[in-house]
């Protein structure tokens, strides 16, 4: 109950709280995550690839540190792999596309929906180290709330969590003509 509590606090923070946004470097952001998750990383025998040339962002550090905590903590979790793998990049485009891809247990089409969905879990509370089943309803409200867009691309083996985030030239110009 007190895990329950505690995700539902934090969705509910994401949503309410106002973000002071700051100049952030990703590859920083990556390397801190990194470093957050180091023992399970190790644990795990995960091996970590980051690939891309990473733009700068405008953004909440500590909240773009915590989607990318979340997202690779999922792919350790959810990877039964013998040689487990994680890979976080960008791809160029209109806007900055970020990408954490993992070769783990992979998400059927049919339920790409629900895993964004809060308290909802795929496998029972017991599998795959259990959990709450708020991490990505999480993920995907603090990137809306950054103005950006977050989606799946998965089968059954291995997921790529993709998310955008708008330029900080875009949220400046946005913000100019609102007023």
């Amino acid at each position: 109950m007190d895990d329950l509590l505690q995700s539902l606090l934090n969705y509910s923070i994401v949503g309410s709280a106002k973000l002071e946004r700051e100049p952030a470097d990703f590859w920083q952001l990556v390397d801190q995550a990194i470093e957050s998750l180091s023992h399970e990383i190790q644990k795990a025998g995960v091996a970590i690839k980051v690939s891309g040339n990473f733009p700068s962002l405008h953004c909440v550090p500590a909240q773009m540190h915590a989607v990318l905590v979340n997202l690779m903590m999922n792919g350790i979790k959810y990877n039964s792999s013998a040689e487990k793998v994680i890979e976080i990049g960008f791809q160029d485009g209109d806007e900055p596309t970020f990408f954490v891809k993992d070769n783990g247990i992979g998400i059927p089409p049919e339920q790409h929906a629900n895993v964004f969905t809060i308290f909802r879990r795929l496998h029972g509370k017991g599998e795959f180290g259990g959990g709450t089943g708020a991490g990505l309803t999480i993920v995907k409200k603090t990137v809306e709330s950054h103005g950006g867009t977050i989606w799946i691309e998965s089968s059954h083996a291995g997921s790529t969590f993709f998310f955008t985030l708008p330029q900080q030239k875009r949220q400046i110009e946005k913000a100019a003509t609102s007023n």
